[in-house]
């Protein structure tokens, strides 16, 4: 394996990526790393206008359909399966936040916190990054930062691809890019601001972009951060945070909106591209092209971190809940209202919340769910359907089933992965994990001689 170039290769050990989102789970005081506010409260409230054609029109379904995904056999191997493990593709990243690749493309696009995006081809890192936009990002060793990469259902054919970062006046965008004439550089002249949010506090973008299977873009924003939710953004359905958004990029500039997004033509304030909201930090949502399935890992405030499972073809409002509940449970900030409510006098109401259909509390050392993907690969044939998460702070990879509306087959595989901050998948729908010890690794099968 290839180490990236001398001068950009700084291994940052014991730094947190999502874990400030935890409440303090590493010890001293989240409020300590919070950034003053902006002096006018209604500046964050919304879409930020961009210098570009602004208006957001009422398009047609997308010019788009999705490219299928590879052929995989789903025949048991000869072999048992004993155990995964993890297999180093390349280390010596600063900070690696997201890993995947496009569809059949052997290539893994690596995306690097500070701003850039390496190629890594052959088992090699290529030392020219794909993209190179650290001028523009700004990046505090926390969660601000470039943090995330999706291509477009045809990238093959149009080369576009989607990153969301946050730039230097403090908000965070979805930008879209073209591939230039050599396949392994983006044209840095093709950047394309599809959407911008300001944020107040250094913590909860989200920021995962996901095409579904109706050729839309999803991406899910975090509820703008602070301890809590002070700004009560996450029931305030007449902005951006703390949601799932739902827009197609093909029909329009910056985009358009799906006609049969659920709040279009309605009189309630709530802007169109919101398909649901009431989600915290939101550390990787995933769709499962094959069920149509929308997997959404949401990083907990202190009791639980949970994972929201819904149709992508339901027709949308789902109310995943944050700040009134957290889990399954309802969240209370004030001390004596927690006590309160532990005791059993006190409760909240969670009509018309859709609750998680997982969650997990931190008794185990867990303390930032990261969300993951349904596996599609052909490596390991026996777990093929099967959805993987990891955990930021105890490095552990775990896996389960959604059959019939029900969580099965719920497991625990490895427990040694690092600070895990992405498990992505390669063009051939294979595992990967990226972690803040500036590694990319593949899951792969261990297989019993018997």
């Amino acid at each position: 394996m290839q180490r990236l170039p001398v001068g950009r290769v700084a291994l940052i050990i014991g730094t947190i990526l999502i874990v400030a989102a935890c409440g303090g789970a590493t010890g001293g005081s989240v409020d300590d790393r919070f950034e003053d506010g902006f002096d006018d409260e209604d500046s964050y409230k919304g879409v930020t206008p961009l210098t570009t054609t602004t208006v957001v029109q009422l398009g047609p379904g997308p010019t788009t359909t999705l490219t299928p995904g590879p052929v995989v056999t789903t025949t048991a191997a000869a072999q048992p399966l004993a155990g995964l493990e993890a297999s180093l593709v390349a280390d010596g990243f600063e900070r690696p936040a997201d890993a995947r690749s496009p569809i059949s493309d052997d290539r893994i696009f690596v995306v690097d916190q500070p701003g850039y995006v390496y190629v890594i081809a052959d088992s090699e890192v290529l030392e020219e990054p794909f993209l190179d936009i650290s001028d523009e990002v700004s990046f505090d060793e926390n969660e601000r930062g470039l943090v995330t990469i999706a291509f477009h259902p045809r990238f093959e054919d149009n080369g576009r691809f989607y990153v969301f970062y946050t730039d230097l006046d403090f908000t965070a965008v979805l930008v879209e890019y073209r591939v230039s004439d050599d396949p392994d550089r983006a044209d840095p002249d093709s950047a394309r601001t599809i959407l911008a949010l300001p944020q107040k506090y250094k913590q909860h973008q989200s920021g995962s972009v996901a095409f579904g299977p109706d050729g839309y873009l999803w991406l899910s924003l975090g509820d703008g951060g602070g301890i809590g939710d002070p700004d009560g953004l996450g029931q305030d359905s007449t902005n951006l945070y703390g949601t799932v958004v739902r827009i197609d990029v093909d029909a329009a500039q910056p985009y358009a909106i799906p006609p049969d997004n659920p709040y279009v033509d309605t009189a309630d304030g709530v802007p169109w591209e919101i398909w649901a909201y009431g989600v915290r930090n939101p550390w990787r949502m995933s769709i499962d092209n094959e069920t149509g399935l929308v997997y959404i890992a949401d990083v907990g405030q202190e009791g639980y971190e949970e994972i929201d499972i819904v149709p992508s073809d339901s027709g949308g409002s789902y109310n995943f809940g944050w700040s009134t509940t957290e889990g399954t449970d309802c969240y209370f900030k004030d001390e004596a209202k927690k006590e309160a409510a532990a005791a059993g006098a006190l409760s909240c109401d969670k009509t018309g919340i859709t609750m998680p259909v997982h969650q997990y509390d931190r008794s185990a050392g867990g303390c930032a769910i990261v969300g993951g993907s349904v596996y599609r690969g052909a490596a390991i044939p026996e777990l093929h359907g099967t959805y993987f998460y990891g955990d930021y702070c105890n490095g552990a990879l775990f896996s389960f089933r959604y059959v019939d509306d029900e969580v099965i087959e719920v497991s625990e595989w490895l427990d040694s992965l690092g600070n895990i901050t992405t498990i992505g998948t390669d063009g051939n729908g294979e595992l990967l994990v990226t972690n803040l010890q500036g590694q990319v690794q593949r899951i792969v099968p261990v297989r019993s001689d018997s």
